[in-house]
């Protein structure tokens, strides 16, 4: 079947989903509404204050702890596949890349910075030149997931270039002892078992004056890749385990502490990583012939500490945090034909605080913002191939420190009926400074020093039309950006800059927030155009297979997002979310592509992203004891390349059903659920052949079909 042929499928499922919730709401606009009918309002923070999630102006999925409960999400791979507009280039735990409006030019998550940006309670996450690894929280025990696309640059500062995902706790409740218990036991298809333990205790300590939530829990993915190199069978199972302490103190109605602490230890014997075309590997689509392992381990923690303190006419918030992240990874490395190891531990310990004052009358006609931001990270890997007997290869030691400083501000008006107009911006200095060491028989280079300062302005604007509650027409603009690098190739590697510049993008997008029929039907649109300057690109020294990254000009996009979610009856809900994006090159560039292409021209598609992804589901509850309900929800992730212009290897374009049926025993729920359902067999990711990592070319495999059962009970 042909790229087109799939894509027009793909669509036709977008429309006729489309199509299935109007023929419903037409029908179900001859009833009358009730309680049970209407949908959940979600309140949010996207914009560092409460407000409903209608009235934000800008394009933003919520799900709360119930929805994420439902819906099975506890990871990166489940909620990302729900939410329009994003992918996920999926390399395995810690190792995935997040792309959002299809924004991206790598598919690996050591290549670059990422695009989009992650906070845990109002902080940065470290996803930036030193992470090389992606944040992939367990999402148990959180009041609520934000995915918030388009730049955030005004609010939350540089890395949010495309998009952030914000992850909100549940915080101490100083008035309840509670607490819930939830175990999982799954089995893969051609592999092995696998499930978990998640645990969460509030109890306060003084009564409305000091509580204390603990959360923990611990996991097994089950492993279903067998290396027959080495004998080990479903060598791919992940441990991730964590724990989550926190605090809250409020010793007047008008101030209220918290202070927390979280650690997480992801762990694995392998990736989900089988050779691409099985014909050159073991001829098996779950077999790999690895002699060494290529395993991620990723060890997290962060201590948080901040305060509200209301003075009347605003609220001071105080958001201070230091983070590290630990990472391991190990894989086979090529030199010249020559086969061995790379090791490349890595690290970061990042400082942030950030001070804001908000205005506290809602009412008022003129609503404001103002604070600052500083961060200090300190990072670095170390990156070591060998081939015994041999001496070492290459040793590369890198260092780095990356300082912020901003201030930032929003101020909004509503004093005209049903019109808001909102005027943000920040102002950002970055420094950064990068100290390299390089040995080894290969490339004895020695020493190497590199600096850069930059002052990044980005502003927002929002126009908003609100003829009732219910709906909210905006127009908005607004720009993010990402920070540079070095390149720890520059002087092995033909054409590496030694070091790159932060790249930035502008945001044009309309949309559309509706709540029809009595708050049984939601419809969020969203049409956006992106003009993104000084693009990151991942470039390849064909000579010495190194890769590096580089400036190359410009590129735009544009694209059409769309979430619908009505209820007919009390007992059904059905919904869908699709999103159509093209993204291109808009002037040529002659870098050498990863791919091992030269060069792209104007009008290339950009690597690693899709055209067209869609999610869709319906819920029914049964009208019989324990409050019986069924949910099936469907996927598309649309193809994409490794390189520009549909070069490369392609990846993608494969369709997941999965199913979950579940029964309430007061406040124990049961749930049985079956992911994958077609046992379809998908890459997820690609690498091309070449470069030092793999000769011949790498497939990152869906898991296949999984059963398991889910019980929870609350207290």
């Amino acid at each position: 079947m042909t790229n087109w042929a799939r894509s027009r499928r793909a669509i036709m499922v977008g429309a006729a989903s489309l199509l299935a919730i109007m023929a419903a709401t037409s029908a179900a606009a001859q009833q009358g509404p009730t309680a049970a009918t209407q949908l959940d309002e979600l309140i949010v923070t996207a914009n560092k204050r409460e407000e409903r999630l209608i009235d934000v102006p800008l394009a933003v999925t919520a799900l709360s702890e119930q929805a994420l409960l439902r819906q099975g999400v506890r990871g990166l791979d489940d909620y990302v596949r729900l939410v329009p507009g994003v992918r996920l280039n999926d390399n395995g735990p810690g190792s995935s890349v997040v792309t959002m409006r299809g924004v991206n030019t790598s598919n690996t998550v050591a290549g670059q910075g990422s695009t989009v940006g992650f906070s845990l309670d109002d902080v940065p996450i470290d996803v930036g030149f030193n992470a090389r690894s992606t944040v992939d929280m367990r999402l148990f025990d959180v009041e609520r997931l934000e995915v918030l696309r388009g730049p955030q640059g005004t609010l939350q500062g540089a890395q949010s270039l495309s998009g952030l995902v914000r992850m909100v706790t549940n915080r101490p409740q100083l008035d309840s002892f509670g607490g819930a218990i939830e175990g999982t036991v799954s089995g893969v298809a051609h592999g092995s078992t696998g499930g978990d333990l998640n645990v969460a205790l509030n109890v306060p300590l003084v009564d409305d004056v000091l509580a204390v939530r603990a959360t923990g829990y611990i996991t097994r993915a089950p492993g279903y890749v067998d290396n027959r190199a080495s004998g080990d069978d479903n060598q791919n199972f992940t441990d991730n385990s964590g724990a989550r302490l926190q605090v809250r103190w409020r010793p007047a109605s008008t101030i209220t502490f918290d202070a927390g602490y979280t650690y997480q230890l992801i762990r694995n014997k392998a990736l989900n990583v089988v050779y691409r075309n099985p014909s050159v590997g073991t001829g098996d689509v779950y077999e790999y012939d690895h002699i060494l392992p290529n395993k991620v381990n990723v060890e997290f923690d962060q201590l948080r500490f901040g305060f509200d303190w209301d003075l009347g006419w605003a609220t001071l918030t105080d958001v201070t945090a230091y983070s590290r992240k630990k990472i391991d990874t190990t894989d086979e490395g090529y030199l010249a034909g020559l086969k061995g190891r790379i090791d490349t531990p890595s690290s970061s310990k990042i400082f942030s605080q950030e001070l804001r004052l908000a205005s506290n009358d809602g009412d008022a006609p003129l609503k404001w913002l103002v604070g600052g931001f500083y961060s200090h990270r300190d990072g670095g890997f170390n990156q070591v191939l060998t081939a015994p007997p041999l001496p070492v290869l290459l040793n590369v030691l890198v260092g780095s420190t990356l300082e912020e400083l901003a201030g930032f501000g929003d101020l909004t008006f509503t004093g005209i009926p049903n019109w808001e107009v909102a005027l943000g911006a920040r102002y950002t200095n970055s420094k950064y400074d990068f100290d390299v060491q390089r040995s080894g028989l290969a490339f004895p280079l020695g020493p190497d020093k590199a600096s850069n300062s930059e002052n990044i302005f980005t502003p927002r604007l929002s126009v908003s039309y609100r003829p009732t509650d219910r709906q909210n027409f905006y127009f908005l603009i607004s720009k993010g950006w990402r920070s540079g690098g070095y390149n720890s190739a520059s002087g092995i590697a033909a054409g590496a800059p030694k070091t790159y510049d932060s790249d930035t993008l502008w945001n044009y997008e309309l949309g559309a927030k509706t709540r029809l029929l009595d708050d049984r039907l939601d419809i969020n649109v969203a049409l956006y155009r992106l003009e993104w300057k000084s693009v990151q690109i991942q470039a390849r020294d064909p000579r010495s297979g190194f890769n590096f990254n580089d400036n190359a000009g410009s590129a735009e996009g544009k694209g059409i997002e769309v979430e619908a979610r009505f209820r007919p009856t009390d007992r059904v809900e059905l919904g869908t979310a699709f999103s159509f994006s093209d993204t291109e090159l808009s002037e040529d560039t002659p870098v050498f592509q990863a791919t091992g292409v030269a060069g792209a021209r104007k009008g290339d598609r950009l690597p690693a992203s899709a055209e067209f992804n869609i999610a869709n589901f319906v819920e029914v509850r049964l009208p019989f004891e324990r409050d019986p309900f069924v949910r099936v929800d469907h996927s598309y992730i649309g193809s994409a390349f490794t390189g520009f212009a549909g070069t490369g290897t392609r990846f993608g374009d494969y369709h997941l059903v999965s199913v979950r049926a579940g029964l309430s025993f007061g406040e124990t729920q049961v749930i049985a659920f079956v992911s994958n359902l077609f046992d379809e067999d998908a890459i997820t990711n690609a690498t091309d052949p070449g470069g030092v990592f793999d000769l011949r070319g790498r497939a990152f495999r869906v898991q296949p079909r999984t059963i398991g059962i889910t019980v929870r009970s609350g207290f």
